[in-house]
């Protein structure tokens, strides 16, 4: 999904200030490169924390490397689906409160 722009710049989070700072007239276009950024580096910031490492596999695996199924991206990481499940959960919403956190103080 972080590759399909088209989808991106319908996300609600494109409104975001820390997007919106790429410049107030951006097009949706760069909205959503920005956008697509700023995930792609709180993925990476998740790897550097040892106890956020899972996470940030799941993430990678999920939303930047590969279209392919939940079920089969469990599999190649060798872990059920239940488990990448529950990482996956816990890693969106590390992420949504990393960057709800840093929207709401301005940085």
């Amino acid at each position: 999904m972080l590759h399909q722009d088209d989808l991106l710049a319908k996300s609600p989070l494109v409104s975001c200030r820390l997007v919106q700072a790429v410049g107030p007239h951006a097009t949706p276009l760069h909205a959503a490169k920005a956008l697509q950024t700023l995930l792609a580096d709180q993925c990476q910031m998740l790897r550097t924390s040892p106890k956020d490492a899972d996470a940030a596999r799941v993430l990678a695996a999920t939303y930047l490397q590969s279209g392919v199924k939940q079920l089969a991206i469990a599999n190649e990481l060798g872990i059920p689906y239940g488990t990448y499940r529950h990482i996956l959960d816990r890693a969106i919403g590390r992420v949504a409160d990393t960057l709800w956190q840093r929207d709401v103080a301005g940085r």
